[in-house]
Order: structure tokens, then sequence, then C-alpha cells
């Protein structure tokens, strides 16, 4: 089975200001995740979904791929979800016959051992999402 990551990162967080790009321990917290995403054998593709200025200048590579996101898709009260769909209706051949993992920048703490383990879990157990 094939995986593509999603991560979704909007600029705009009304509690901490510029929340995904901040540092943490010297790295920005957005990079904890892409970095986890990479190291993942099992993910051969990550997007990032966003509408940060700063992460959009990063140049696009063959495992890590930096999709603007509208404004229009990057409002408080935007679901996960249409912003899931935005980026597969955009990149609909490379999700053909891929599995997704949604990845939140917010979690620093989560490495690429755990997403390798519950891809495994969701491939042992027979899941349908």
């Amino acid at each position: 089975m094939k995986y593509i990551a999603i991560i979704p990162a909007r600029a705009g967080s009304k509690r901490i200001k510029n929340k995904n790009i901040i540092k943490l321990n010297n790295k920005k917290l957005i990079d904890y995740t892409i970095d986890a995403a990479v190291k993942c054998k099992k993910i051969y593709k990550t997007i990032v979904s966003t509408n940060i200025k700063k992460l959009l200048k990063r140049k696009n590579s063959k495992k890590i791929i930096y999709l603007k996101r509208s404004e229009f898709l990057s409002k408080d009260n935007t679901t996960t979800e249409k912003v899931i769909l935005n980026v597969v209706k955009k990149n609909l051949k490379i999700f053909y016959k891929s599995n997704i993992v949604i990845l939140q920048a917010t979690s620093p703490l989560r490495n690429s051992f755990d997403i390798k383990k519950s891809i495994k879990k969701f491939e042992n157990e027979n899941y349908d999402s």
C-alpha cells in the first residue's frame, strides 16, 4: 500500500501567533512533523497545505510538496476535511491507489516510528479509515 501524508498548516492562529512556525528547541514546530513524515519509509510523499508565506518559499522536492492554500480554506471555521478534499482534488493523479495520513503540525512529539506503528495497525486491523 502507498501512503501520502497531508499536513494542514495555516497562518492566523488566534491564541498563539504564528504557532506552526514558532521555534521549539531551535526548530520550527511544523518541521518536527515534516521530518517525521519524510523519515517514515511507508510514506512516499508529504503535502503541506498552507497559506504561510515562509513555508511557501521553500522548494518542493521529490518527497515534499508545499501547496498554496486559498484564503477561503484558511479561515477559523474551515474544517480539516475541506482542506484534505481540496488537496486531493488538486493532486488527483498522485492519490490514485494511495491512502492518506493526516498529520497535525502541532504534535511535535510524534515521530516516524509512531506513524509507522499507526499505519501497521491500520493495515493489520483492516480498517477502512
